[in-house]
């Protein structure tokens, strides 16, 4: 299997986040979306997973928000091209590591209820349903499933088994830097696209 990195994002990746954002989601985010999450968003942590040989092109990334104890996943997307590869398995495993190792007991996460693919995905990490968030998403006032993943409860059934290695670039505290909190407004939900 290839090698494979993971970093936290530039403002340099962002015209390739927009990229993938247009061919996975209904309504993506715009550059503005993610310039404001790194300058602005005290609490966002974006994480980028390239190809060791090529680590200027992004496969895949992921957001998450640090909430006190709480972790709040906003977006993991994989460039088509890549999907079926278990990147976004992996990348997901990062994301929960660094929570885990930043004082996040909790990570929590909406899906839309039709998207299966991600649905199985998060499960089979660890996350559990846990209700539904009524006409969450504005395009389409679909509602979102909320899933929760506890720290307690992960335990050590839940680790990479894909044979793929991470080297954490761009930060500090445990590989990946951290901000002080803000508050922060919400911007939307996640979904997958067509694939893990």
């Amino acid at each position: 299997m290839a090698g494979y990195e993971i970093r936290t994002m530039t403002q340099e990746d962002i015209p390739q986040i927009v990229a993938i954002e247009r061919l996975v989601f209904p309504t993506p985010w715009s550059a503005a979306a993610f310039r404001s999450e790194l300058e602005d968003n005290g609490m966002a942590l974006y994480l980028i997973l390239t190809a060791a040989a090529d680590p200027a092109t992004v496969l895949a990334y992921g957001g998450l928000w640090k909430i006190f104890d709480e972790g709040h996943i906003t977006n993991v997307a994989v460039h088509p091209a890549h999907q079926g590869k278990k990147l976004g398995r992996f990348l997901i495993h990062a994301m929960i590591a660094w929570a885990w190792a930043n004082g996040i007991s909790h990570v929590t996460l909406e899906v839309r209820p039709g998207n299966q693919r991600a649905i199985a995905l998060y499960k089979s990490v660890g996350f559990q349903e846990a209700g539904l968030r009524p006409g969450y998403y504005e395009d389409t006032r679909e509602d979102a499933l909320i899933m929760w993943l506890h720290k307690e409860k992960w335990g050590k059934r839940y680790k990479v088994k894909d044979g793929l290695r991470t080297k954490l670039k761009n930060g500090a505290r445990d590989g990946l830097r951290t901000k002080p909190r803000r508050e922060a407004g919400r911007r939307g939900g996640i979904s997958l696209g067509s694939g893990d």
